[in-house]
């Protein structure tokens, strides 16, 4: 279902300071859905655009009450669509997020629940960066093409299959790239057959 779309691969902080695991995963979800709601695969052929967030805690204050003390903490999630290969950035986005909770964690899930996924200023985000991706491959097409002749001719099939499916249905010359992949996949069938084959 994912081949010709346009795919982001969603890169989350391997440990951070403020947010426990939990919450990483918490967010990454969100972002998931984000992107799910905007049309775009969070899985891909290739890692060359990813969106990544960081989320920022600029306040955080305890307000004490009756029973227990109340954790609020005022942050800012920012996100970021960038290509991998020369760490250009596409299209970001800032919102603030306030949570409240007994403690801090509780208080950053409480944040992170009230990311509205499918608010507008989302869509604006992820199609601005889809324009831009769409604008690169149509700058590349050509040498997309010569590339995955080369890797055909090395009978580096898997290779080729995996170059041309990164291409989005929206540019130009998807009529040319999809013809180069059916060959690619027949060439890259045969070689796993005869290779089955030969064990065999």
């Amino acid at each position: 279902d994912n081949i010709g779309k346009i795919a982001l691969s969603v890169v989350m902080p391997e440990n951070d300071d403020d947010m426990s695991t939990s919450n990483i995963s918490k967010l990454e979800t969100k972002i998931t859905q984000i992107l799910t709601a905007s049309g775009v695969s969070a899985t891909g052929y290739n890692n060359n655009f990813v969106i990544y967030p960081k989320f920022a805690i600029n306040e955080t204050s305890v307000v004490e009450s009756g029973l227990q003390d109340i954790t609020i903490i005022n942050c800012e999630l920012s996100l970021y669509i960038k290509q991998v290969d020369n760490n250009l950035i596409f299209s970001t986005i800032s919102i603030p997020l306030k949570g409240n909770g007994k403690d801090k964690q509780i208080s950053i899930t409480n944040a992170i629940s009230k990311i509205n996924v499918k608010d507008p200023e989302f869509q604006s985000f992820i199609d601005n960066g889809k324009s831009k991706i769409i604008a690169y491959y149509e700058l590349k097409c050509d040498d997309i093409i010569t590339k995955s002749e080369t890797l055909l001719r090395m009978r580096d099939f898997e290779q080729a299959l995996g170059l041309l499916m990164t291409v989005p249905e929206e540019v130009y010359c998807y009529k040319k790239i999809k013809e180069k992949s059916i060959v690619a996949y027949k060439s890259y069938q045969n070689q796993k057959c005869n290779s089955m084959l030969q064990e065999a």
